[in-house]
């Protein structure tokens, strides 16, 4: 007996250490629950990729699979070298040392977020649900393959595993089981899954779908169609996908639609929420131009909804289309102030309406009271110089870069800046001195980034009848770019120039 107490004395010893352990770690340990069925208490919102690992990190989520709901696979292909790391920040993880990501936030914040949850063994598949009007397995397999190639830089042996079943694509993505689909034939069947939706796959849906409004009934449709799959879900991350500028502010206010609606799921009932059927009339108001409509809606809601910052920034937009820079501004800083993230939203609405008819609008709103106090001079200065350009006044873009170069003289997207500028005004001369600066500033971006650099350079050359100089700007750009038609063209040119 007395060794039957020690057993059982030891063990409850243990569990009470493991439940200590989970508590500090943040162990979830919630059952999983039908999402958008039953309220899921789990859900979290991010501003990108890494901080959704983060989040699962903190949480220690486990789940059968990721359903991974985005227009980007967020998975990446390394180097032996950088392979190794990914698998010990997966170990780090199984020992809860969280810190290991902001050490990898930079080889993996494009991609690779996916490869290090797996190797941490927070799922054990992922399937991937992209935009697509027909089944990935029901295209050709090099469709989809030529689109991972051209968009996420995949090489066609990191390919090879990917293959046709059914409606689906299976196979192995750099190293993690994934499975392909499109919403419509999303089938998790009875394995309990970790939610991540991200707000490019609406984004993406317009380029499917161009009809579409990207907006509160697009996330509700999407929304809908998920309920209906009855996913047994353990956690659930919203990326807004804001932090590095990949989706517009004006869709940010989408994450708390759908958070809201897995916390809530009564909301989706008939009628639909309130708050979200009004969302809808303002849109559809501000979508025909009736901007009057859209504000007197929105005014509404802000009444009974003021602390929702979605709406001030939706608000600033109306009055933005308005001519009312002083009421768009006003409706950024309510935004602002709320949420940090909505700053970004002043250089946003500044550049879509100085590309429009809304220059005097823009510049307007650049000159807000609040960024004045939030954002160096310097910045707002050289943002009212993209305004300036985007409308077409070079002259007076000219203006604010050298202001703004003053203080940023090595600045390399000042210095493009500089040449579409003078490019704008035909000056071919300061046209070459500011690709000339691009090249000092740092070739070697110019060769990843920007190879038309050296092409350019050479027919302005040319045209100066600079022939060695033209020569040298072509073999740079033939340098840093694979052979084509266009190449061989070049190639031609050089060959005249030289015997000329």
């Amino acid at each position: 007996m007395v060794g039957c107490k020690t057993s059982i004395a030891g063990s409850l010893a243990v569990l009470t250490l493991v439940l200590i352990l989970c508590q500090s770690a943040g162990c979830s340990r919630e059952e999983a629950v039908v999402a958008w069925q039953d309220p899921l208490t789990n859900v979290s919102k991010a501003e990108n990729e890494v901080q959704v690992l983060k989040i699962w990190a903190e949480n220690r989520v486990k789940a059968d699979v990721l359903v991974h709901i985005d227009a980007l696979d967020d998975i990446g292909v390394f180097a032996t070298e950088f392979r190794h790391n990914i698998e010990n920040a997966g170990a780090h993880l199984k020992r809860g040392n969280i810190d290991v990501i902001d050490r990898l936030a930079t080889l993996i914040e494009r991609k690779g977020t996916i490869n290090v949850g797996y190797e941490a063994g927070f799922y054990k598949r992922v399937i991937w649900v992209l935009p697509a009007r027909v089944p990935p397995g029901e295209e050709p397999i090099e469709t989809l393959k030529a689109f991972l190639k051209q968009r996420r830089g995949y090489r066609e042996k990191s390919l090879a595993n990917l293959q046709p079943s059914g409606k689906y694509v299976k196979g192995e993505l750099g190293g993690v089981p994934i499975l392909i689909t499109n919403l419509e034939n999303l089938d998790v069947g009875d394995e309990e899954v970790i939610l991540d939706i991200d707000l490019t796959y609406v984004k993406g849906q317009k380029s499917i779908f161009p009809q579409m409004q990207v907006g509160t009934r697009a996330m509700l449709d999407v929304i809908g169609v998920l309920r209906e799959k009855k996913m047994m879900t353990r956690f659930a991350t919203v990326n807004l996908s804001t932090l590095d500028e990949i989706c517009p502010m004006d869709i940010r206010f989408l994450g708390d639609v759908v958070r809201e609606s897995l916390i809530d799921p009564s909301k989706l009932g008939s009628p639909v929420y309130e708050k979200w059927n009004m969302m809808m009339e303002a849109e559809d108001s501000l979508v025909v131009g009736n901007f009057e409509s859209a504000a007197a809606l929105y005014g509404r809601l802000i009444e009974t909804h003021g602390n929702d910052p979605g709406l001030h920034f939706s608000m600033a937009v109306v009055r933005g289309f308005m001519d009312d820079g002083v009421g768009s501004r006003e409706a950024l800083a309510r935004a602002s102030e709320l949420d940090a993230s909505y700053m970004r939203g002043f250089i946003q609405l500044a550049r879509l309406l100085s590309a429009g008819i809304g220059f005097e609008t823009a510049i307007e709103i650049l000159e807000s009271p609040y960024l004045e106090e939030t954002m160096s001079k310097t910045e707002v200065e050289l943002q009212k110089a993209v305004c300036c350009l985007n409308a077409k006044r070079y002259e007076e873009a000219l203006d604010y870069l050298n202001t703004v170069s003053i203080h940023r003289p090595k600045d390399f997207s000042i210095r493009t800046m500089f040449f579409r500028a003078h490019e704008g005004i035909g000056d071919k001369v300061l046209m070459m001195m500011d690709l000339e600066n691009l090249r000092k500033i740092d070739e070697g971006r110019v060769r990843r980034e920007m190879p038309w650099v050296f092409k350019r350079l050479g027919e302005l050359y040319e045209e100066h009848k600079a022939n060695d100089r033209a020569i040298e700007a072509y073999e740079r750009y033939l340098e840093s770019v694979p052979p084509d038609e266009s190449t061989a063209l070049i190639q031609e040119i050089i060959d005249m120039l030289k015997n000329e």
